[in-house]
């Protein structure tokens, strides 16, 4: 199966990957958003259980709880991902194997996911201190290190191979990831009334649901993503196809 019918194009043409990613959201909804969701209600839950007060906003003060609460988020987050990049590449290569497979090859690599994964978000989280772009631009240029993790087996030589595969098309990769985070914002400022509402009427528990499907969503659209570009990256390096890609793991 070729990635693209139209020939070895050079570019990374991220828009069409992320409308193709929305398309693909769609088509398997209701396997996408149960895979992200269930993680994601277990992350609600732990912030509810772990923050200051059962108070799943973010607390004036640092606390045990909250540095638990911010492990236990980041791990769920990566893991969600990870699931979600697996079964993306098994839809686009016509491949269906079970959760239990995705489960296994995810938590086989459970210790670089939540390590590497925490570097990635602090260093851009840093990068970001600066200005947003430079954020995304740090972001963009580790972004398919998850999909090297756990197609290539790269171990913590993840962070290197990504930085190989994005050279050149990072810019395409902040322009999406700027959009993809203009849409998240306005979701969140969409529903905040309703978010806010929400927790006072009935103590949370309907606010952290909402801002779980948040989550979900969040989460399925960067796995689905990610794996586009990766697919597109291998293919414009030296011509992996989807269907070769898939039989590696």
């Amino acid at each position: 199966m070729s990635i693209s019918s139209g020939g070895p194009l050079r570019s990374l043409e991220a828009r069409r990957l992320l409308a193709e990613s929305f398309r693909l959201l769609s088509q398997h909804f209701g396997i996408f958003l149960p895979l992200a969701l269930a993680p994601a209600l277990l992350e609600e839950a732990a912030l509810i259980a772990l923050l200051p007060g059962g108070d799943a906003q973010a607390p004036d003060t640092f606390t045990p709880g909250l540095a638990i609460a911010a492990f236990a988020s980041s791990l769920a987050s990566h893991i969600v991902i990870a699931l979600v990049t697996l079964a993306s590449i098994d839809f686009i290569a016509q491949r269906n194997r079970s959760l239990d497979t995705y489960l296994r090859i995810t938590f086989s690599q459970v210790l670089p996911i939540l390590v590497i994964g925490t570097l990635v978000s602090v260093v851009a989280g840093l990068a970001a201190i600066f200005f947003v772009i430079p954020g995304l631009y740090v972001y963009a240029q580790f972004f398919v290190w998850l999909p090297c993790l756990l197609f290539e087996r790269a171990g913590f030589g993840c962070l290197s191979r990504a930085q190989s595969l994005t050279r050149g098309h990072r810019w395409p990769l902040v322009g999406i990831l700027l959009i993809l985070a203009l849409v998240f914002f306005g979701l969140m400022v969409f529903l905040g009334p309703v978010w806010t509402a929400l927790t006072t009427g009935l103590h949370g528990i309907l606010a952290a649901l909402l801002s779980a499907a948040l989550s979900g969503f969040s989460y399925a659209i960067i796995g689905i993503f990610g794996a586009k570009v990766y697919l597109r990256l291998r293919f414009l390096e030296d011509g992996e196809t989807p269907d070769r890609i898939a039989d590696a793991l």
